[in-house]
């Protein structure tokens, strides 16, 4: 997928991993009728400078780098998620990094292609 994609399913996928990362369970009511509001509601923080290491605050780091266009730095921040949270990210982290390593890839041709060009190499003889 190309980056606007990545982008444009980020929201799905932050909703995904914060509520993965919710409150243990406890048994007791309160904690219930929360489980049950957050199944159907998520809320989470956003913003870059959003504080901390829990699921809510990774993904809004996250989120800001990669609205900014830095789909290095956005995936530097979902490195951090532990277990659920981040298994509830690795198809959109795994596309990620395909992106990345695609993005590498032809950057590393059209170096070497721009380099061959350069030295007369491209040329027919």
């Amino acid at each position: 997928p190309t980056v606007g994609e990545l982008r444009a399913r980020f929201p799905k996928v932050a909703d995904a991993v914060v509520q993965a990362g919710g409150a243990a369970r406890t048994g007791r009511w309160i904690d219930t009728a929360l489980e049950r509001v957050a199944s159907v509601v998520t809320v989470r923080r956003t913003g870059a400078d959003v504080k901390g290491t829990t699921p809510d605050a990774i993904v809004a780091r996250a989120e800001a780098k990669l609205s900014a266009g830095d789909l290095k730095a956005a995936l530097g921040e979902l490195d951090a998620l532990s277990d659920a949270p981040k298994a509830a990210a690795a198809d959109w982290i795994g596309e990620a990094k395909a992106r990345l390593a695609a993005d590498g890839a032809l950057a590393s041709l059209q170096h070497h292609v721009i380099g061959e060009i350069a030295q007369g190499g491209g040329s027919e003889k």
